[in-house]
């Protein structure tokens, strides 16, 4: 800590000096491993004098460049002075969580920022990422399937333990009111709220983001994420299981104590492990799968619903 701020006091001595900003751009490390985090910092140093009013940060997205420097987590501008005194300079800087997917050197930077009207340019720096070395003298195996685990009777009531509660309520509910119509001797005649069930539902939310052609107008990892929504709110409805609140892997395994046979949790377990490798590692897809996708959604919807039997005519 003290180190820190020695050198934070140095760097702030030599812009007082020479009377001009300065905007560093400074890494934790100059290389990382695939799935690891470091952070990133930007520092402005402004002469004495400056206004912090008249300062334009750069803003960022989800990357500090093409894609290659995804951030993870973006800290606030912290405004402080290097050394005391009121002709010190004043130090604004900003703290970045970065991690990365794409192997090789990435380079980041240089970024600009505004001083009353004038443009602070900052160094950039490179950062690599390592990859896992792999024995090519191997055969190549497929992909492993999804492991299974184990999932208890007491896992089943801590994930629906929701659902038990309204149930419990309910049902408090229908005693007390058969409790009050008794006392009263009077009956009631109940009258239906048409409401659209989940399976219609879902059905018409698939056929939306097929007439809007969704892989076309949003990039393929939210179309694929509105994909597999409409999928989890038809299984909380159909299987009354929190699907939006699991993983891919804790729902496929709430789903082995339902109904749905094997061949539909197949076709759901390969709908969903498509969509977590476009969310989550960047997998690339054509149109052709995009539509396949939404597809294979439909027919897991048509498949598991509760099919309606009429009474016969008499």
């Amino acid at each position: 800590m003290r180190f820190t701020l020695l050198l934070l006091a140095t760097l702030g001595t030599h812009v007082w000096v020479h009377g001009q900003n300065r905007f560093i751009l400074e890494a934790d490390t100059p290389r990382i491993r695939l799935g690891e985090q470091f952070d990133l910092h930007l520092r402005l140093f402004l002469a004495p004098g400056a206004s912090t009013r008249s300062v334009q940060f750069p803003v960022f997205g989800d990357s500090l460049d093409n894609g290659g420097a995804l951030v993870v987590k973006k800290n606030a501008i912290d405004t402080l002075r290097t050394t005391a005194g009121s002709e010190a300079p004043t130090l604004l800087q900003q703290k970045f969580t970065i991690t990365s997917f794409d192997s090789g050197f990435h380079q980041v930077g240089p970024f600009k920022a505004l001083v009353d009207g004038e443009t602070i340019t900052s160094n950039a720096i490179q950062f690599e990422l390592l990859t896992f070395e792999v024995d090519t003298t191997l055969a190549i195996k497929d992909v492993k399937d999804i492991a299974a685990v184990e999932y208890t009777l007491i896992d089943w009531l801590r994930d629906n333990r929701w659902v038990l509660l309204v149930l419990a309520g309910l049902c408090l509910t229908a005693f007390a009111a058969m409790r009050l119509f008794k006392k009263k001797k009077t009956h009631a005649i109940a009258i239906a709220t048409p409401k659209v069930a989940g399976d219609v539902q879902a059905l018409l939310a698939l056929d939306e983001l097929y007439s809007q052609k969704r892989w076309l107008v949003v990039s393929r990892k939210v179309y694929f994420s509105e994909l597999t929504d409409v999928i989890r709110h038809y299984i909380e409805f159909r299987f009354e299981i929190l699907a939006m609140e699991q993983t891919s892997a804790e729902l496929l395994a709430s789903l082995a104590y339902t109904d749905l046979e094997e061949s539909q949790r197949a076709a759901l377990r390969q709908l969903l492990e498509k969509a977590d490798l476009v969310k989550f590692a960047k997998g690339q897809t054509e149109e052709s799968e995009c539509i396949t996708a939404l597809e294979m959604g439909r027919r897991f919807v048509e498949s598991t619903r509760i099919q309606k039997t009429e009474p016969n005519a008499e």
